[in-house]
Parts: structure tokens; sequence; C-alpha cells
């Protein structure tokens, strides 16, 4: 208590920080107040608490104005997968294994083993059996409902997407590749 009788001798000087400069002219305000009040109802009229004050009246006496700076926060503890970067091309590996699998899991599972996942990332799928939360938006993809066509010739595949009106596009399929009549097949 003893300390905060001489904060009307703070002398002020300018402060780089903004916040530095607020809290010295707090405890100032502070200091005027609390001749004509109590201690308590002084605090609650510059809108901090008697402890908060003590604080910085100790941090000033101690350090000057770069005292009432203030301390980084810790913010708790930081996800070990916060600094993980994907390249676009793991998370249209990632989009492509959803489909080929048909489940998110199954697919991030099967990404764990590609040379495209971060290691960190593959260690905590491969362990747990889950996406990191931080991570589980990548490669979201959402099935649709579409028409598919195949050429004559059965070189082309058109899809035709319903949504307002229709899209429709054609695929060309590599010579390598034969595509199967789901008709013919299913029979």
């Amino acid at each position: 208590m003893k300390s905060l009788q001489n904060t009307n001798q703070i002398p002020a000087k300018p402060a780089a920080d903004p916040i530095a400069r607020q809290r010295h002219a707090t405890l100032q305000l502070f200091a005027r107040l609390k001749g004509r009040h109590s201690v308590a109802k002084a605090a609650a009229m510059v809108g901090a608490s008697v402890p908060t004050l003590w604080r910085w009246q100790k941090r000033f006496a101690a350090r000057g104005l770069a005292g009432l700076k203030p301390k980084p926060a810790s913010g708790g503890r930081r996800s070990p997968f916060s600094k993980v970067r994907f390249p676009v091309a793991a998370a249209r590996e990632i989009e492509r294994l959803i489909v080929v699998a048909g489940n998110r899991r199954a697919a991030w599972q099967q990404f764990a083993g590609s040379p495209l996942c971060p290691p960190l990332v593959a260690r905590h799928i491969i362990q747990t059996g889950t996406v990191p939360a931080c991570l589980d938006g990548i490669g979201r993809v959402n099935r649709v409902q579409a028409i598919c066509y195949q050429s004559a010739d059965g070189r082309r595949l058109l899809v035709s997407l319903p949504c307002k009106g229709a899209i429709s596009t054609a695929l060309t399929v590599p010579a390598c590749f034969k595509l199967s009549n789901s008709t013919k097949a299913a029979r």
C-alpha cells in the first residue's frame, strides 16, 4: 500500500508503447483519486483492480515505462500441428483418396503412408487413427449426383452435373484404360 502513495510523483515520460502510456496515465489518475476516495473506490473509478494497480506500480518502479508494457500472452499450449503446411498437391491427393476409398478415415490412413504426408501428421494418424483437429477441413469433398455417358468408341466419358441448370464436360480416357459399361457388368 505504501508503494501506491508515491504514484503522484511519477514523471510523465513518453513511451513507445501506447498500452504502457495508458497504464501510466491510469496510475497517475489513481494517485489523484485516492487522495479523495478509498483505495478500492479509486481503483474502481479508474477501471482496474487494486492488485493490478499495485503490480503496475511495482513494475514501473523497477523498470520505468518499459515495465508497464504488457507481457506476451502464453495463450496456453500450442498445437504441434500449427506450423504444418500442406502443399496443394497433398490436399488434392487427400481429395482423390476420399473419393477412391469412399470415406475420410480410410483416406487419411492411406495418406499417412504417402510421401506427401508430413511425418508429424503421419505419426499422429498411425498412432491415434484420427486426423488432427486443425487439419480436419483439408480435403473435404461432397458427393453429388452425376449422370455419366460413355462415347461409342469408349474414349470419352461425358459427365453431366445437375446444378442450376446442368454442367457437362467431356473427359478423354487414355488408350490404356478401358471403360466398362455398368449395365453390362451388372448382368
